[in-house]
Parts: C-alpha cells; sequence; structure tokens
C-alpha cells in the first residue's frame, strides 16, 4: 500500500495529538515496512526525528503553497496525494482536507475526543465552531472513521448521528518506555532525585479544570500524611490549586513537578502508592495504561471510557465526591488491595501493546482498501 499521513502534529506538537501521530507512523514503518509512507506537513519541524526506508516527508513545493501552508494543509494537498498515486490518506488528528475524494484513494479519519461538546466552557465560541466543522466535514468525507475508545464512537453516533458500520475502534499504546519493566533500584533512584517521600500518590496530566485537581487535594486533605505528586504542565488553573492547598493546610503533602522526561515517568509511576485519574471526561485516558504498565493500580472515573483503559486493575469511583475518592485512596495504602488489582494485568494490557494497535490499525487499512 501507498500510504500519505497529515504530519503536522507528528512534526511540530509536542503533546497528545502529537504522540499519536509520531507512533502511529513510527510502529507502522516498524511492523510493516513492506507499504511505502509519506507525511504531508506545512513545513518542516523538530519533534519528530524518526528515519525509516519506508518513510518519506513531504512539503509544499510551489512559492503559493508555501506562503499559503496552511490553506494548502486543508485543500491544496489534495492535488499532491493524487500526483504522488496515495492510495490510501489517514487523517490522525480529527480532520481531513477539503474535497479529499478527488485524490482518488480512501481516507480515513481518527477522532479523538468530543470534549468540546461535552465541556463547551472550556474553549472559546470561535475554538468550538471549528471544531465542530472540523469533525462534521470529516464524517462526511472519510471512507472510515476510527475512534479511539468506544466512548469516542457512542459520542459520535449520538451527537453527529455518524454511521455506526462507519465506525472502527482502534486502542493507542503509549509510550515504549513505559512497556518495560523498571528496576527497583531505578525506582528508588529517581525517587530520590526529585526528593519524593517513600510513600505517595501520583496523579499525571495537565494542569487545567477538567482534569479535577482540587478534588484530588480534598481527598488528600481527608487523609492523615499521605503526600500527592502531580506531574504536568502548569497553566493558570495552578493559583486556585495552590489556594486551596492553603486552605486545606496541606503543606508540604503536595508536590508540582514540570518537565518530567519520558524515562523517569515510568519509575515515578512504579513507585507510587497508587495513580489518581479523576478527570471529568476523556477521550481515552493514557495515562491509565501507563500507570497499569508500571505495575501500579489506577483510582478514576466511574463513568465515561475510564473502564477501557482500566479494565479490573482500578477502582472507580464519582470523581466529583471528594469522600469517594479518599476512601479509594485509604484502600490502596492497604498492600493487599494494589497486589490484587495488578493480578492479571498483562492480558488486559495486551490490546494496548504497539503491535496489538499496529495491527488493528493494519486491519482497518486493508479492509477499506478492499472495500467496494
Amino acid at each position: 500500500m501507498i500510504i500519505g499521513f497529515d504530519g503536522k502534529r507528528a512534526e511540530h506538537n509536542a503533546s497528545g495529538l502529537g504522540n499519536y501521530s509520531r507512533d502511529v507512523i513510527k510502529h507502522l514503518a516498524t511492523f510493516h515496512p513492506e507499504n511505502s509512507y509519506t507525511l504531508y506537513s506545512p513545513k518542516p519541524g523538530t519533534l519528530f526525528e524518526f528515519k525509516h526506508p519506508s518513510l518519506s516527508r513531504k512539503y509544499p513545493t510551489t512559492v503559493v503553497n508555501r506562503l499559503a501552508s496552511s490553506l494548502w494543509r486543508r485543500k491544496g494537498i489534495v492535488h499532491d496525494l493524487r500526483k504522488d498515486q496515495i492510495e490510501l490518506y489517514h487523517g490522525l488528528s480529527n480532520e481531513l482536507p477539503s474535497g479529499i475524494s478527488a485524490f482518488g484513494g480512501k481516507s480515513i479519519v481518527t477522532i479523538h475526543d468530543l470534549i468540546f461538546e461535552h465541556f463547551p466552557e472550556y474553549y472559546s465560541a470561535i475554538d468550538r465552531k471549528i471544531y465542530k466543522e472540523k469533525t462534521q466535514s470529516a464524517l462526511k468525507e472519510a471512507d472510515v472513521l476510527i475512534a479511539i475508545s468506544e466512548q469516542t464512537k457512542r459520542d459520535l453516533v449520538d451527537i453527529y448521528g455518524a454511521e455506526k458500520n462507519k465506525i472502527r475502534v482502534v486502542y493507542q499504546s503509549c509510550h515504549a518506555a513505559f512497556q518495560k519493566k523498571v528496576k527497583p533500584e531505578t525506582v528508588e533512584q529517581i525517587r530520590l532525585g526529585y526528593q519524593l517521600p517513600k510513600q505517595y500518590f501520583l496523579q499525571v496530566g495537565t494542569l487545567e479544570p477538567r482534569k479535577n485537581a482540587l478534588t484530588s487535594l480534598r481527598a488528600l486533605a481527608l487523609l492523615d500524611k499521605e503526600h500527592l505528586v502531580f506531574i504536568g504542565k502548569k497553566t493558570d488553573h495552578l493559583k486556585e490549586l495552590e489556594a486551596e492547598i492553603e486552605r486545606l493546610k496541606l503543606g508540604q503533602r503536595v508536590h508540582f513537578l514540570e518537565n518530567v522526561p519520558v524515562s523517569f515517568l515510568p519509575a515515578l509511576y512504579a513507585g507510587a502508592t497508587a495513580s489518581l485519574y479523576p478527570s471529568y471526561f476523556e477521550g481515552f485516558g493514557i495515562p491509565i495504561i501507563e500507570s497499569l504498565f508500571s505495575g501500579t493500580p489506577v483510582i478514576t472515573n466511574k463513568e465515561g471510557c475510564f473502564a477501557e483503559g482500566g479494565g479490573k486493575h482500578a477502582l472507580y469511583v464519582d470523581v466529583k465526591d471528594a469522600e469517594a475518592l479518599s476512601e479509594a485512596m485509604k484502600q490502596m495504602l492497604n498492600a493487599e488491595v494494589p497486589t490484587a488489582l495488578m493480578t492479571g494485568a498483562d492480558a488486559h494490557l495486551s490490546q494496548f501493546t504497539d503491535r496489538t494497535t499496529t495491527e488493528e490499525l493494519m486491519k482497518v487499512y486493508s479492509d477499506a482498501m478492499n472495500a467496494h
């Protein structure tokens, strides 16, 4: 197959959509080098240094397209896809070029989430309008829709009326660093390096209201002496969190870490009593499987997509209820509970490995190419 990708996020986005794009392209090239892969991006970026004989990169070539690179990505790229004889084009981040059907091949789009529909208050009116229009256009243009969870599939059907038989659920993996066992001495070394206590709970994710760190703090206040470590990008929401820490007199029991190397994260997960993921809503929830791959069970939301990642290896609570969250944290302090929760986790996690997710994606590609 001759496959093209929207490469903008892979080359320029350091967060979730960029990680997904890079992983998809890298794993396909690694496990299926028999195909030809072309990454299309408005301009060269610095975040995707992966090289492979089956992978090439294309950028706007004419002066006009280089000057109007965003317009090229939205529409002009279709001419290049046709010229390059691309057989299948995959929009990796919720959108497809306008008029994509004109290139003559099959088109696939990955829809990650519809958070802007569930929590419009977190987005500006113009952003909501743009996201809605891009999603609706992609649903109309695509031959196949990939949802990253059953939750996202339900949303596409319920909110936009998408055809169920046009949607395929393909889970995503997490960084390869989490899929290797961490040595106990490494866990201890990194814990000491960050000056963390021997026992702590861990919450990973951008410090924004939707991630619900406020409830985590209120749950921590109901415990005697336990510590909570937050790892994630700091936003203006940090001021509200700091005010709550002061109000609750949590003092030195809360730790904020930022810009932690991915290579250190598995050890920080492995050293935690449990990880917290009390987000109100997600498309999937990568930190859940990161934690489980690291051998640490999770406390997360009983609603939405979260059980898809957590399976039987998490405690599920009403994340708006600080007492319920605190009670689950108390349960995790009994060493037998985490041990019991992690029993059989390898079988559950097998559906999220690099190989499994890549083979699921290749099946979608093959089915799309064979469809009439």
